[in-house]
C-alpha cells in the first residue's frame, strides 16, 4: 500500500494524537513507512511531536486563538523583575494545545498536566488564571466592545485574544506573547498614597482602565502604595442604607478575620483599613508580587483541582485529592482543613475553590499561599436588601473533633472582636455577640458535632 501524505494527516485528524505504531496500525503501513511521512510532515510545518522514545506521540498543527499563529511563547518573570523564556504554546488541531520547553530547558512537572505530556485540549490550567475576573474583570471586559460584558462568557479564543493584546497586569508570574511582555515594560503602576484612595475608587466605578484583572467580587483597585503592590477594597460611601451599612460591617468584618487568623500563626495577606471620606478600605499587600518590581507564582485552587483531581468543591475535600497524589505539602491538608472549620463557623458562605491559592515550594510541591477574602459572607446583603439574619446552627467537624474545636476558638475570638468593634453598626455588632455566645455554647457542649459528609 502506498501512503500519501493526505491519508496520514486525515487519520492524524481523526485520531487527535497518535504514535508512530498507532499510526501504523490505522493505516495498515509499515512503521518506516509511517515515519518518513511523518518527518516530511513535520518539516512542512504540519505536524508537531512531542515525548520521547517509544513515548512520543504526534498530532497536527492548528492556529492558536483563531490567529495565524500557530506558536507563541511564555515569559516568567522573577522576584527581581527579570524575564526568562519559560515555554511555548504550540497550537494543533481543533483547538488542542501544546505545552512544551524552550530550547529543551526542563520544565516543571506540574505544568505539563495530569498526563504528564504538555498536551491540553484546551487552555492550559495554568493560564486560566490570568483571565479577567470578577469585579475588576468585568471592568475590563466593558472597556472592549468586541467582547461579551461578562468574561465568564469568554471563548477560549476571546481570552486568548485578550492576553495577547490587552492582559498587563495578571495574577502569577506568567506573560503570555512577546506584546504582553512589551506592555509590561512600558506600564507604570498606579503610585499612590492613601489619601488617594477616594479617587481612585471613584475612577474605577466610573469605568476607569483598572489594570489588573484579579478576581474577586468586591470592588477593588490595584495600586502601588510606598513602594508595595497593593490590592484595596473598598466600600459605599455612609449613605445611611442599610446596605451600604452592611457592605461596610462586612469589610471591617475580613480585617478582623485575617487579623484573627494571624494572631493564631496562620499566614494571612498582609492587611491594613483605613478609613477616608466616608469609605472604608482594606489595603492589601500581593503576595504574587515583589518590592522589587518581580513576580511570583500563583495558582488558584480551582485551576489546580480541575486539571488533576476534578473534585469540584470543598477546600479540604479538593486538597486532600492533591495530597494522595503527592502534589501539596504535608502540612497544607491540615491547615486548610482547620480554614474550612474556622471558615463554617464564622458563616463565610463564599468557599469557593478560587478562593484559596496555592504556590510552589522549593521542592516542587504546592503550599497554601496566604489566606484573603475571609469574613461572614451569609450576611451580605442580597440585590437591593439586607437578608433576615439566619439562626446560628453549629457547623459539621471537617477533619475531626480537634481541628473543629480548634476552628471554633479562632471564630470566638472573631466574633467577640466584632462585637466590640465600634467600626460596625450596632446592629450587626447585636448579631456577632449573639454569635459568640452560641459558639462558646457549642464548643462546651459533651455531644460531638456529626462529621461532615460533603465539601462544606
Amino acid at each position: 500500500m502506498r501512503l500519501t501524505s493526505d491519508e496520514l494527516l486525515s487519520r492524524l485528524r481523526a485520531l487527535g494524537s497518535a504514535s508512530r505504531a498507532e499510526l501504523a496500525t490505522a493505516l495498515g503501513a509499515s512503521a518506516p513507512t509511517v515515519y518518513r511521512r511523518l518527518r516530511d510532515a513535520e518539516a512542512r510545518g504540519k505536524v508537531v511531536s512531542f515525548g520521547r522514545g517509544p513515548a512520543t506521540r504526534h498530532a497536527l498543527r492548528g492556529p492558536l486563538f483563531n490567529r495565524a499563529d500557530t506558536t507563541l511563547p511564555i515569559h516568567r518573570m522573577d522576584p527581581d523583575g527579570h524575564v526568562h523564556p519559560l515555554a511555548e504554546l504550540v497550537g494543533l488541531d481543533q483547538g488542542a494545545i501544546l505545552v512544551r520547553p524552550i530550547q529543551h530547558s526542563p520544565l516543571p512537572s506540574l505544568l505539563l498536566g495530569e498526563v504528564g505530556t504538555g498536551l491540553f485540549g484546551d487552555l492550559p490550567f495554568f493560564l486560566q488564571d490570568l483571565r479577567p475576573q470578577g469585579f475588576l474583570g468585568r471592568m475590563n471586559a466593558r472597556a472592549l466592545p468586541a467582547f461579551p460584558d461578562n468574561p465568564e462568557h469568554w471563548s477560549t479564543d476571546q481570552i486568548g485574544a485578550w492576553l495577547l493584546d490587552h492582559a498587563v497586569d495578571t495574577p502569577g508570574d506568567l506573560l503570555l506573547g512577546d506584546a504582553a511582555l512589551d506592555r509590561w515594560r512600558a506600564w507604570q503602576p498606579e503610585r499612590a498614597t492613601i489619601d488617594d484612595f477616594p479617587v481612585l475608587a471613584q475612577r474605577i466605578l466610573s469605568g476607569g482602565a483598572p489594570g489588573s484583572s484579579v478576581g474577586g467580587e468586591q470592588p477593588k483597585f490595584a495600586a502601588q502604595v510606598a513602594g508595595r503592590p497593593v490590592l484595596v477594597k473598598f466600600s459605599p460611601p455612609d449613605d445611611g442604607s442599610a446596605v451600604a451599612q452592611r457592605l461596610r460591617d462586612l469589610l471591617v468584618c475580613e480585617y478582623l478575620a485575617l487579623t484573627t487568623l494571624a494572631e493564631h500563626g496562620l499566614a494571612v495577606a498582609e492587611s491594613r483599613l483605613l478609613e477616608r471620606e466616608r469609605r472604608f478600605f482594606l489595603e492589601s499587600v500581593r503576595f504574587d508580587r515583589t518590592a522589587q518590581g518581580g513576580r511570583l507564582p500563583a495558582l488558584s485552587l480551582l485551576a489546580v483541582d480541575a486539571e488533576f483531581s476534578g473534585i469540584g468543591r470543598g477546600w479540604s475535600l479538593a486538597i486532600q485529592a492533591l495530597a494522595r497524589q503527592g502534589r501539596v505539602t504535608e502540612d497544607t491538608p491540615t491547615t486548610v482543613t482547620l480554614l474550612q472549620n474556622f471558615s463554617n463557623w464564622i458563616e463565610n458562605s463564599d468557599q469557593h475553590l478560587g478562593n484559596l491559592t496555592l504556590q510552589p515550594h522549593p521542592d516542587g510541591r504546592l503550599a497554601l499561599a496566604p489566606v484573603y477574602d475571609m469574613l461572614p459572607m451569609l450576611h451580605a446583603p442580597r440585590p437591593g436588601e439586607v437578608p433576615p439574619t439566619p439562626v446560628v446552627k453549629p457547623p459539621p467537624a471537617h477533619g475531626g473533633i480537634e481541628p473543629w474545636r480548634q476552628g471554633g476558638a479562632m471564630a470566638l475570638d472573631f466574633w467577640r472582636r466584632a462585637a466590640a468593634d465600634d467600626r460596625i453598626s450596632s446592629d450587626f455588632r447585636a448579631v456577632a455577640a449573639e454569635r459568640a455566645e452560641a459558639v462558646e455554647v457549642a464548643l462546651t457542649t459533651p455531644k460531638a458535632p456529626a462529621p461532615s459528609q460533603s465539601g462544606w
